[in-house]
């Protein structure tokens, strides 16, 4: 069985990968964030957005091939691929902290943080291309 991850459990994270579990009932689909109050309101009857059908969507795949967890370290080292859907970032908070208002692009001058997520994924992509040899 494949491991899908999704690091962000919000309005994108969440919906995206209930239709993923949904479509691949082959995969195992594990929706991860640091906020607890957010992944125990994916696990209830009060889910925290409103999508039409979103519900229905939940209850037919929760805890049978989606999951929610606040373990998002335990969950990178299985994960076979991983989605990040985190806050977009802002001009007052987040990791990249500069938007420019005239295009809306973030600066993305290369911090400590920014260089571990590259190298990350890098070794992810790696890690992948390793195991089909």
């Amino acid at each position: 069985m494949k491991n899908i991850l999704c690091i962000g459990a919000g309005y994108v994270g969440g919906p995206t990968m209930a239709m993923i579990a949904k479509k691949c009932p082959d995969y195992k689909v594990v929706v991860v964030d640091i906020n607890a109050e957010r992944i125990a309101a994916w696990q209830s009857e009060n889910l925290p957005i409103f999508e039409p059908g979103l519900k229905d969507l939940i209850k037919e795949t929760l805890n049978k091939n989606l999951f929610f967890s606040t373990d998002v370290a335990g969950n990178i080292d299985k994960a076979d691929i991983i989605f990040v859907s985190v806050n977009t970032p802002t001009k007052t908070f987040g990791l990249i902290q500069k938007v420019k208002p005239e295009n809306s692009h973030p600066d993305c001058t290369p911090t400590p943080q920014l260089m571990l997520l590259i190298k990350t994924v890098i070794l992810m992509t790696k890690k992948q291309h390793i195991s089909q040899l």
